[in-house]
């Protein structure tokens, strides 16, 4: 609307001009810019100038309008939240408006006649007191922008579920939670997952943390490389799901113990051909099995099997009696589990009377040069000669069996008794 008001006792006309074409006013009466005028205008700025002059022929011409043609309502780009999404959270909102006169951004959640304010291109998340106010399920949020002239964008509308819970997961076939699996083919799996909106299940295994993917409620095997590589013992699975909000359910952790191996029996002592004498040698074990069921040794071949606890013992002193002396034994030692398989290890030893259960006895010379025997021996001049002799032949150092220690003493004893004659 154009109202020009000019002064002048010989006022002749008053008019504009917009680009080429001129129109007439009337002074101080209002009226709209020619039609045809507006039409071919662009959105945007244009220039008005208005005229005005006298009968003498004086004109003013300084007044220049500049005004905008805008006949267009703000637009609007959603950069956030996708629409036919989902959320466990409030979700962030970022808009984009384009108006030359724009004058505000604003969103309403249907069914909530609240307004929320935002500023242009700058991400900020749902009101926080309307997120918590919806319940689970599909919602929408409706957007407007509007301008200086009252032009509002109400036309942008997107949807929303909302889903701040976690899928349900239970395990409808498995071997029992805490249980022993005894066979070499990888143990089959059956996880149910309860979630309207389920996106993935899938399970990793104790030092592996490659990602398994289940069907839901679909009986798979675990996979079979990763199972060969199990090491025997106690191990434990996984179970991971979520939906397509973001919500993961990883609470679901099952323990198992692998056992497809035999006990395996390792023999710390005796040592192979130990000699042992009167007294029955005992013995410790290293067994690695994680369902140990029994143990027992027998020396004699079978005849007798004799069960112990533990790891360590004793071989029982009435069946080494009955063994003769200087002869080998083989002691073997059996373990089995709760599959009845069995393991054994054996040992070769040597009873040997002469040893009198020492199998490694050893004397030093020098401590029996200076016991009491050796002693009266040294101040004899004969006993003197012979005790140098051995020491020069065998070193100072010298140790030797339970037989050359007898020997010696013999000689000592005998060189005694012949420097008092």
């Amino acid at each position: 609307m154009i109202n020009i008001t000019a002064s002048d006792t010989n006022l002749d006309s008053i008019w504009y001009r917009v680009g080429v074409i001129n129109e007439i006013l009337n002074n101080s009466i209002g009226e709209a810019l020619l039609p045809a005028i507006w039409s071919s205008l662009p959105e945007g700025s244009f220039l008005l100038y208005i005229y005005a002059n006298d009968t003498s022929g004086n004109v003013n011409n300084t007044i220049i309008l500049t005004l905008a043609k805008d006949t267009i309502a703000p637009q609007i780009t959603i950069v956030n939240p996708m629409n036919l999404s989902y959320s466990n959270i409030a979700p962030w909102i970022h808009l984009i408006v384009n108006d030359a006169t724009l004058d505000s951004i604003w969103y309403n959640i249907t069914g909530d006649p609240t307004i929320y304010f935002l500023l242009n291109d700058t991400p900020e998340q749902l009101n926080n007191a309307a997120w918590n106010g919806l319940p689970q399920g599909w919602f929408s949020i409706n957007f407007y922008a509007n301008d200086s002239t009252g032009k509002i964008n109400d036309t942008f509308c997107i949807q929303i579920y909302k889903d701040t819970i976690n899928p349900l997961v239970s395990v409808s076939s498995l071997p029992a939670n805490n249980s022993y699996i005894y066979v070499d083919v990888a143990p089959r799996i059956n996880i149910s997952v309860s979630d309207i909106n389920n996106n993935s299940i899938w399970y990793t295994v104790t030092g592996n943390s490659t990602k398994q993917f289940l069907l839901n409620n679909t009986l798979s095997s675990i996979d079979q490389y990763i199972w060969n590589n199990l090491g025997q013992g106690m191990f434990q699975i996984f179970i991971f799901a979520n939906d397509t909000a973001g919500n993961l359910n990883d609470s679901l952790v099952l323990t198992f113990y692998k056992d497809t191996l035999a006990p395996q029996i390792t023999i710390i002592s005796p040592l192979t051909d130990e000699k042992f004498g009167g007294t029955a040698p005992s013995f410790n074990l290293s067994i690695v099995e994680v369902s140990l069921n029994t143990t027992w040794y027998t020396i004699d071949g079978g005849l007798n099997n004799t069960i112990f606890i533990g790891l360590n013992g004793n071989i029982l002193q009435v069946l080494w009696d009955e063994i003769p002396d200087l002869q080998e034994i083989t002691i073997i030692f059996y373990a089995n589990d709760s599959q009845g398989r069995i393991g054994n290890a054996s040992i070769v030893i040597q009873k040997d009377l002469s040893t009198d259960g020492n199998p490694t006895e050893q004397f030093d010379l020098i401590g029996l040069l200076t016991s009491p025997v050796g002693l009266i021996v040294i101040g004899a001049s004969i006993g003197s000669i012979i005790i140098f002799s051995v020491i020069k032949i065998r070193g100072r150092s010298h140790r030797g069996g339970g037989k050359e220690k007898e020997k010696i003493e013999e000689i000592l004893r005998d060189t005694w008794w012949k420097s008092r004659d």
